[in-house]
């Protein structure tokens, strides 16, 4: 390896990229979380995270550490912690009517409801969150939470 040049490893799979690349831009590959909490459930939507061996499985998100970064793991099977996951890598899991869900965004972010109805032409969902607020979100808003 020439003295230009590091290794930056990404999952499993290892990229070589040259020094003169600012650190700004680095931290951009990072982006900021916008909708991942912590015990809620997922769908890795990505073939080339942990060389497909999560596609289409559910994961539970463990924890988050960083604004940046979560950590994540299988529901079934073994149990390894991912932490070369994505926002883009995964998908929001809606369990059926009855099910315990986590609103991702908006004014009740973080709030756990019950699904009262699901819409699935307009990608909509009822949730119950509390005694009495009856509320509806996109499929996107609302995650269901692992128990």
């Amino acid at each position: 390896m020439l003295k230009s040049e590091k290794t930056i490893l990404y999952g499993e799979r290892a990229t070589k990229r040259s020094r003169s690349r600012s650190p700004k831009k680095e931290a951009k590959d990072l982006k900021k979380l916008k909708w991942v909490l912590p015990n809620i459930i997922i769908r890795c939507i990505s073939k080339k995270v942990a060389d497909g061996k999560l596609y289409n499985r559910k994961l539970r998100i463990t924890d988050v550490p960083s604004a940046y970064q979560f950590l994540a793991s299988p529901i079934e099977g073994e149990n390894v912690v991912y932490e070369c996951l994505r926002e883009k890598d995964v998908e929001t899991v809606i369990p059926k009517d009855g099910g315990e869900v986590a609103v991702l965004k908006g004014e009740y972010k973080g709030e756990v409801g019950k699904v009262i109805g699901r819409d699935k032409k307009k990608e909509r969902v009822t949730v119950q969150v509390g005694m009495m607020d009856i509320i509806e979100v996109s499929l996107d808003d609302c995650c269901s939470v692992y128990k």
